[in-house]
């Protein structure tokens, strides 16, 4: 089926008729119908008319709830579609795997601080991608074997399709990885300096990943609002229809399953970044809020520290993917596990898809525009079906 678009005509019943193909270069968005959210275009100045019946005019505002649409639809098409991210999954998982086989040792090691430490990040009743809490436990007094089998499901989970679950657990491994080569790092060179395998976050400072200003909250730029409670709404979207017009019949027109809602999945409700925090620009690192003002771009926690994170477990679990080896740094994989993070943070409602491109940006051969979206997707998605509806329905987000 051929791509359309509504395209302003004065003398159209509705002001407007159905063209073939997409928005040429002399048409701009003039208005958007109140009931389904489809984009008027039309030729610059028209929109000093009377808007179309049924219809209001296209603002700065309009375009910020567009892109919010946008970037939720990109997250739960990542969530609902493991084959985006395969190749890049499948080179962590087995990263994982050959890290934690060569030793028993390795794994005992660090198996009890995992499950007392790091799995209530896994079992949080308000976190995305979680486990239930019969997975994880505050007992302190069981034998290494238990510790260990809850590790060893854990990697279990792995072979999976739940991309949130499947990242939570990246971010976990990359902790213990630290642990790991910082106790062995002690053993076999006592005096060298050690503190960047402290924890993942300095890990992935002293890899690049990370900018200091991100553990500053003077600069951090995100401020507590009322908290609204558990949210099971899709990717970045109110819990209040009225908010957004349309919003479901756009993530629809974009190819997002179950009317706009996604895939139904277990322990979707969920303490949402978007409705936690609110930006200070009082406190916002300058630079980052002059990209923010510039291309007109949403706020939700601020640049991804989590991603930042999650790169770190990708150079630590499949470090070829960064490397200039003989075929070459893997841009494609890098690409993939992007898409991952965009499923499990954008997905989530945690960040926007600039604040995790922003992060992604850091990456060597990872080349992020500001503000548009292709330059960071991989040929597993940008050459799909999937990626001409979505960027179909998003035609005004894209050129913008």
């Amino acid at each position: 089926m051929p791509s359309t678009f509504l395209e302003h005509d004065a003398n159209a019943a509705n002001g407007y008729r159905v063209s073939v193909g997409q928005p040429g270069a002399n048409l701009i968005p003039l208005f958007i119908t109140r009931r389904d959210g489809q984009v008027i275009y039309g030729v610059a100045g028209n929109n000093n008319q009377h808007a179309p019946r049924g219809s209001y005019s296209y603002t700065d505002n309009i375009y910020k709830k567009r892109r919010t649409l946008c970037d939720s639809a990109l997250g739960i098409l990542m969530l609902d579609n493991h084959k985006f991210m395969q190749k890049a999954a499948t080179k962590m998982n087995a990263g994982i795997r050959s890290y934690f086989k060569p030793t028993v040792g390795k794994l005992l090691e660090g198996a009890k601080t995992m499950v007392l430490r790091d799995a209530r990040h896994i079992a949080n009743p308000t976190s995305y991608g979680r486990f239930s809490a019969s997975d994880t436990t505050k007992d302190n007094n069981k034998t290494s074997v238990f510790y260990e089998n809850y590790i060893r499901r854990w990697i279990n989970e792995l072979d999976g399709e739940d991309i949130a679950q499947m990242m939570s657990l990246y971010d976990i491994f990359v902790s213990c990885y630290c642990r790991a080569e910082k106790a062995k790092r002690n053993r076999d060179y006592p005096t060298l300096p050690d503190n960047h395998l402290r924890s993942s976050k300095a890990y992935s400072l002293h890899l690049g990943f990370r900018e200091a200003w991100y553990d500053d909250p003077a600069q951090r730029g995100r401020v507590s609002k009322p908290y609204g409670g558990e949210s099971s709404a899709p990717g970045l979207l109110p819990d209040q229809l009225g908010l957004m017009p349309g919003r479901l019949k756009s993530l629809k027109r974009a190819g997002v399953s179950n009317d706009g809602k996604g895939k139904p999945r277990v322990y979707q409700k969920r303490s949402r970044g978007i409705d936690r925090n609110q930006k200070d620009t009082n406190v916002l690192q300058a630079n980052y809020q002059l990209e923010l003002t510039q291309m007109n771009l949403n706020f939700s926690a601020s640049a991804s520290g989590t991603t930042s994170t999650l790169l770190a477990s990708a150079y630590a679990f499949s470090r070829n993917m960064f490397e200039n080896s003989r075929q070459g740094r893997d841009i494609e994989g890098l690409k993939q596990y992007m898409m991952g993070c965009v499923a499990y943070l954008v997905g989530s409602g945690m960040h926007t898809c600039h604040e995790v491109f922003y992060t992604g940006n850091k990456v060597d051969g990872l080349n992020y525009v500001t503000g548009k979206y292709d330059s960071m997707l991989p040929i597993s998605f940008s050459g799909s079906p999937e990626y001409r509806k979505w960027k179909d329905e998003f035609w005004d987000v894209h050129r913008r």
